[in-house]
């Protein structure tokens, strides 16, 4: 409960005095960057939405500033300058670029907000912080350790995972950019795309009860060539799983679960499936009675607390699943 305590003691404004602004070596215009090292799970920005509304057209932007802008500190007006000098004049061009969602955790009803410090932080699909939402409040945990003048990035992807990387790049396009992380130059090796193809074909097999013999051991093999990968992760890997699960007797799911443990473990905290999906596997296991459903319960809700701080948002959004599965 470390993570919440922070979040809870944290000033309204806070921008950690080991963390600085400042310009990138690449074309990404400005940054944040670490001043010394910073360990995982530290808050290093807490910020109120200088704009959040439920309607981001132009005018409604235009108007929500208006009112806002004369009770802006020195501060903020200064960062909004700097916005400004990257995104154009005006608060749309600063909103259509730095805005962000506020819905993926703590509260249930979407709206898009303008943080201004945050709005310095670069996007890398293997991001090194993440951001956690309470209303119109943003509060920017790290999600490993950060060396000194290591830049600190977060994700601007939402919602779903966004394993596939044309997928992501699609997305980003309204950002203006095209990534180059680490996980995008990844997804383009052979040896990756090979893996991707692999998948791809066995989830088009249809199965008779003698062809899931050998299925079943080809996916094995293919869930262990998941884990020797740097990132394993690929496109519709959950839809397969699911459908072995389904197919299979109680003692092949628990050797397919084994392996989708040890990739679970592997994975960073952003690239850590939906509670959602977690949800579909486990009530498919305690169908069954596979062994390892309690192991992959705890996994699963650890996985929210590590994201969000917190459980309550779990347990009201799946409530009915909970109810099935068990609380932590």
């Amino acid at each position: 409960m470390q993570l919440q305590k922070q979040m809870q003691e944290a000033p309204q404004e806070f921008f950690s005095a080991a963390i600085q602004v400042r310009q990138t070596q690449t074309n990404k215009g400005r940054g944040i960057f670490a001043k010394q090292i910073i360990p995982q799970g530290s808050l290093i920005i807490a910020s109120q939405a200088v704009v959040c509304t439920d309607d981001p057209t132009s005018e409604n932007v235009e108007a929500l500033f208006s009112q806002i802008e004369p009770t802006l500190t020195t501060e903020q007006r200064e960062d909004f300058a700097r916005l400004q000098k990257s995104h154009g004049p005006g608060i749309c061009s600063a909103f259509s670029t730095n805005a962000y969602k506020t819905v993926p955790n703590l509260q249930s009803s979407e709206k898009v907000g303008l943080f201004l410090k945050f709005s310095f932080m670069n996007h890398s699909c293997c991001p090194s912080a993440v951001q956690l939402y309470d209303g119109d409040q943003v509060y920017v945990i790290t999600t490993k350790i950060i060396f000194q003048d290591d830049e600190i990035t977060t994700s601007y992807l939402h919602g779903d995972n966004f394993w596939w990387v044309g997928g992501r790049q699609n997305y980003l396009k309204q950002f203006n950019f095209t990534c180059d992380c680490e996980l995008c130059m990844y997804q383009e090796t052979k040896s990756y795309i090979d893996l991707q193809v692999k998948f791809d074909k066995i989830l088009k097999q249809k199965r008779n009860k003698q062809q899931l013999v050998i299925l079943n051991d080809v996916y094995m093999v293919m869930l262990q060539d998941l884990l020797s990968h740097n990132f394993p992760m690929v496109d519709g890997f959950y839809e397969s799983l699911i459908g072995f699960i389904e197919e299979n007797n109680t003692e092949n799911c628990s050797q397919i679960i084994k392996s989708f443990i040890q990739i679970l473990k592997k994975l960073s905290v952003s690239h850590k499936p939906d509670f959602a999906i977690l949800v579909k596997v486990l009530i498919l296991l305690k169908r069954k009675n596979v062994i390892e459903f309690e192991e992959l319960k705890q996994l699963s809700y650890q996985f929210e607390l590590d994201r969000i701080g917190q459980l309550d948002y779990v347990y009201r959004k799946f409530k009915k699943q909970v109810e099935r599965i068990g609380m932590k």
